[in-house]
């Protein structure tokens, strides 16, 4: 045994030798009511009370056995655990998402969503509007060149005759000419600059509206959304793949439609000028569609894969951080690091492959544009009379032109494709079933007694056959302060569950005469408060911690730290309120953590209190000041407490006893200890003889308290 007093170590050895030394255990890990004990008993029959309180403490606790067993055997089955949890994952993410199409291809509508979002009525007809005009100009302006370049030819060539072959657009006056090729070079400047501020803000906008959605979904998901897909999933939807939309997409996709736009006005542009280009031209297509065909499938569907076998690595990352005090404890981090290398190989392998096709792609892509050009030039060639020579030179240019841009045009057009999977990926997620949120509001003042009845209430828990809850019938008072009992599993979290409506019970729920189902959850939730179990503290100053509204001063802040004796801690931060808490809190101890959320819950000063097993990882000091601290400040307000120890509960006006999902008893706790055949009453017999008289003492005391 080890005796930690403000971080110093004051004692160690067995228990015999700290009693031979004066060290009282019960004043460090015990009930301080223990030391008023008026048996008067000797040492022995102390270290038999200990004993039996701490039997007590591990039996009431219902998991914590369970906890050390398993921590006991985590060396042995993390691994497995984890790999058997990273192949649910891909299967549920596979699943979840479109990623398992069998044909590989993204659907018309996920571009559409994707127009659509950042695209209204005046954007999208812009956006075509310029991208249309903007490539007529700069192909118009390179064949009204040509054909200014021909005038030359033939008035060099016909300099003796009247009559020289001229176009329409061409002017015989110089200045003219230089005038009408200035503007078209200017036209083109403007219009190029429009469309691509058009395109890139359609871009942004659509980025913008599915992130929105995407957290709004996640926001207002139900729990069991949560419970059935990984964190790992959703982190990969919220990083990687907006990170795609937002970084990479954009500029892609901007490739593929200039250089697309491009490639067919070079096409119309050299059958324009030698018809007989039509043949190889349509030769192209049909190998173009042919091998985008065979090769865009496997491509998107590479893509596909490879976003799924990210979603692991995202998991296994998560828990191993989550649990990495765990994992060092038991030398676990080779099998650990080992997992995570085969699931990195994994991922690496999908976009190794994927980027060979893509690689592939593009060489058959230029080896076609090549033959392409060579017939091109064969056709000019064997007829030259056809055209004048700045047309052929205009042709053959162009086709050259087109050997270089057209595989990159087509291979971005499969890589937008293939990043559409992330729209596709993130649309999804943003469909997801919400909670139902009625605009309904009850009155401002609500509730103003908190009284409590639940009326045939059951709950079922998504892949479960049994329900959780069973016909729940009670009727909880305003201001009565009610403890909830029950061994492991029978149904005291869940609820708390029901209450804030985090799974959608059966049956009626009313809180004041109204009816949770049918206002808002939000404006519900706002007006209940709870004290978890495990503390949350954000990553903000402590202001917000303990105001996440601003709906009080200081004054009245810091008279509240002050009832929960944290005034001094807070001060002594250089930035006082404002002084911002580290990730998870951790510049607070766990009591201070849970002292903070008391703090909270006293400045909402709602009506309705909630205990999940608040002090069930707190020392007893700061157990004994939280309780006191809850019957000082919430005296008439209704408190739901579910109970870690049994005397927290002991003077409360009555306790709910839960077995598999039942109301077995539902009374003051003095009545329930007469009832000796009831459940209660043997849960008070597990606790030891003697604190078994200590807690009666305490339940007899309150109930002679409230007769008078």
């Amino acid at each position: 045994i080890v005796v930690l007093n403000e971080g110093k170590c004051i004692a160690q050895g067995d228990y015999t030798q700290l009693l031979k030394e004066g060290i009282d255990l019960i004043k460090y890990a015990g009930d301080s009511e223990l030391l008023r004990d008026e048996d008067g008993k000797q040492n022995t029959d102390l270290r038999r009370r200990t004993l039996s309180r701490a039997d007590s403490w591990i039996g009431s606790s219902g998991g914590r056995m369970s906890n050390v067993s398993s921590l006991h055997s985590f060396g042995d089955e993390a691994v497995d655990e984890i790999t058997e949890q990273e192949i649910g994952v891909y299967k549920e993410d596979e699943e979840y998402t479109t990623e398992a199409n069998k044909d590989g291809k993204t659907s018309p509508k996920v571009y559409w969503t994707y127009l659509r979002a950042g695209a209204g009525i005046l954007l999208l007809p812009t956006l075509l509007l310029s991208n249309i005009l903007t490539q007529i100009i700069f192909t118009g302006s390179d064949y009204w060149l040509s054909m200014w370049t021909g005038y030359h030819e033939s008035k060099n060539l016909h300099q003796n005759s009247t009559k020289i072959e001229k176009s329409w657009m061409i002017s015989e006056v110089e200045n003219t000419n230089i005038i009408i090729y200035t503007c078209l070079v200017a036209a083109l400047f403007l219009f190029s600059i429009g469309r691509t501020v058009t395109f890139f803000t359609v871009c942004m906008r659509s980025s913008v509206k599915l992130h929105n959605k995407l957290l709004e979904s996640v926001i207002r998901a139900p729990i069991a959304f949560f419970d059935k897909y990984p964190i790992g999933m959703i982190l990969n939807r919220v990083s990687r793949d907006l990170g795609i939309i937002d970084d990479l997409l954009p500029p892609t996709a901007f490739d593929a439609v200039e250089i697309l736009l491009d490639c067919l006005a070079i096409l119309i542009l050299c059958i324009y000028i030698n018809y007989w280009v039509v043949i190889p031209t349509l030769v192209l297509l049909v190998f173009l569609i042919l091998v985008r065909h065979f090769a865009l499938g496997t491509i998107t569907r590479l893509k596909k894969v490879e976003g799924t076998a990210r979603s692991p690595i995202f998991s296994h990352l998560a828990s191993t951080l989550a649990g990495l005090t765990t994992i060092r404890s038991f030398g676990a981090e080779n099998e650990f690091s080992k997992k995570f290398d085969a699931l990195q190989d994994k991922h690496t392998s999908t976009y190794f492959m994927f980027m060979t096709c893509t690689r592939w792609f593009g060489i058959v892509l230029d080896e076609l544009c090549l033959i392409y050009t060579i017939a091109i030039t064969a056709s000019l060639v064997s007829n030259l009379d056809s055209a004048t020579g700045s047309a052929i030179g205009l042709s053959l240019s162009q086709a050259i032109q087109l050997t270089g841009s057209f595989q990159w045009g087509i291979r971005q057009s499969a890589e937008v494709e293939t990043q559409m999977t992330s729209v596709e990926r993130v649309s999804d997620l943003s469909k997801i079933d919400r909670e139902f949120e009625s605009e309904v509001k009850p009155p401002t003042d609500w509730p103003k007694s908190g009284q409590i009845v639940m009326k045939d209430v059951c709950l079922h828990y998504e892949g479960s056959d049994s329900p959780v809850l069973k016909d729940l019938n009670l009727v909880i008072k305003g201001g009565e302060t009610v403890g909830i009992v029950g061994r492991t599993g029978a149904g005291k979290s869940s609820i708390i569950a029901t209450l804030f409506r985090m799974t959608p019970p059966s049956g009626v729920i009313e809180i004041d005469g109204i009816d949770t189902s049918a206002i808002s959850l939000s404006y519900l939730r706002q007006k209940i408060s709870i004290i978890p179990q495990e503390p949350i503290l954000f990553t903000e100053t402590v202001r917000r911690n303990l105001d996440p509204f601003g709906d009080c001063g200081d004054d009245l802040i810091w008279e509240t730290l002050e009832k929960v004796q944290l005034k001094s801690t807070i001060n002594a931060f250089p930035h006082k309120l404002d002084q911002t808490i580290s990730e998870s809190g951790g510049s607070f101890s766990v009591g201070q953590k849970q002292l903070i959320c008391l703090a909270r819950a006293i400045l909402r000063n709602n009506k309705i209190l909630v205990l999940d097993e608040a002090t069930a990882n707190v020392d007893p000091r700061t157990d004994a000041l939280i309780q006191d601290t809850i019957r000082n400040e919430f005296n008439d307000c209704t408190v739901l407490t579910i109970a870690h120890r049994l005397h927290t509960i002991m003077d409360y006006d009555k306790v709910l006893v839960l077995d598999a999902g039942h109301i077995a008893q539902f009374d003051s706790p003095n009545n329930l200890i007469h009832d000796g055949n009831g459940v209660f009453a043997q849960m008070l017999e597990t606790t030891g003889k003697s604190m078994e008289q200590h807690l009666k003492q305490i339940a007899l005391k309150a109930h002679i308290r409230k007769l008078n």
